[in-house]
């Protein structure tokens, strides 16, 4: 198809269907992922045909074939001349594009003023709730990296978008990011609700183990037990696609049933963690709380074997 379209606009460049079929090339060639071959196309139509009724197609499409091939600065050059096109549709894309682009070249501070732009101007766009996302995710890590009132810029955009959306994967996206920002905040009670929602709702697999895994810290923090160990069970019971952190699960979980003086439980899962990686870096962590639960439940000579390693194993 690109084929064909190339050798209407090459044989005849002055046809009417030409600057279409130029246009129709780069697109399809963009689809393809050959956006090297995509720039060359659209580059030749702006070039060729700047008054056309498609330019604004032409110019974003240019954009994303330069943003493709990490030519972030030449791409936000076309996604600005098409954010200047009062009548183009393709307006809110392009000030998505352009923070995307501003994020890739490692400008979070300039890909927020277009996601705030977009957000601003464009009340109705498809793009409205990922933008939103999006941004408070560029706000949580500006808190991270130093700047904690981003937290609440982040909480405020956050909690407006699970009021709204209807899209089940990123409510769930929302609400663990929402979670985070809250736990970092030392509001341990909101971080807790927020991630034991995710896991009410319909997360992706990958989230489900460290959003459980957080709830537990969460709860653990405020001192609930119980609800901890709920949770840590939701961990461990989960994929583990994350392995180190599967494997700290393990171990929490057999600290909080040793907390709610479910002994029994308490030692079977400690038992199993040694077992199952016996040369874990916390391999003394475990034999101490092993040692711990069974002394809990007078097993006096086992608990002495496992308290005896933790001290014969140093440091």
């Amino acid at each position: 198809a690109a084929k064909q379209f190339g050798t209407v606009a090459d044989s005849n460049p002055k046809h009417d269907l030409a600057p279409n079929a130029r246009l129709q090339q780069g697109v399809v060639l963009l689809g393809q992922g050959e956006s090297a071959e995509a720039q060359t196309a659209l580059q030749k139509f702006v070039t060729s045909y700047p008054g056309d009724a498609k330019i604004d197609k032409a110019t974003y499409n240019l954009g994303r074939a330069m943003k493709e091939q990490k030519q972030w600065d030449l791409a936000l050059a076309q996604f600005a001349k098409l954010a200047a096109m009062p009548k183009s549709e393709l307006r809110d894309n392009a000030l998505y594009e352009s923070a995307w682009a501003e994020e890739k070249a490692g400008r979070s501070a300039k890909a927020m003023v277009h996601y705030k732009a977009l957000l601003a101007g464009f009340p109705q766009s498809e793009l409205l709730e990922t933008s939103t996302f999006e941004l408070a995710v560029l706000e949580f890590e500006a808190a991270e990296k130093g700047a904690p009132a981003q937290y609440d810029a982040a909480i405020k955009r956050l909690t407006g978008l699970v009021a709204k959306t209807k899209n089940p994967s990123l409510l769930s996206e929302a609400h663990f990011k929402l979670g985070w920002c809250h736990f970092n905040k030392k509001a341990f009670d909101l971080a807790a609700k927020s991630f034991e929602t995710v896991l009410a709702g319909q997360p992706a697999k990958e989230i489900i183990l460290p959003a459980a895994y957080q709830a537990g810290e969460a709860r653990l923090e405020r001192k609930e037990f119980k609800e901890a160990m709920a949770n840590y069970q939701k961990a461990v019971a989960a994929d583990p696609s994350d392995k180190t952190l599967h494997e700290q699960a393990q171990l929490r979980l057999g600290e909080s049933q040793g907390l709610t003086a479910a002994w029994p439980a308490s030692e079977a899962t400690y038992t199993k963690f040694i077992a199952s990686y016996p040369a874990h870096d916390f391999m003394r962590k475990a034999h101490l709380g092993l040692g711990w639960a069974q002394e809990n439940q007078k097993k006096y000579a086992p608990a002495i074997t496992s308290y005896q390693e933790v001290v014969e194993s140093g440091e």
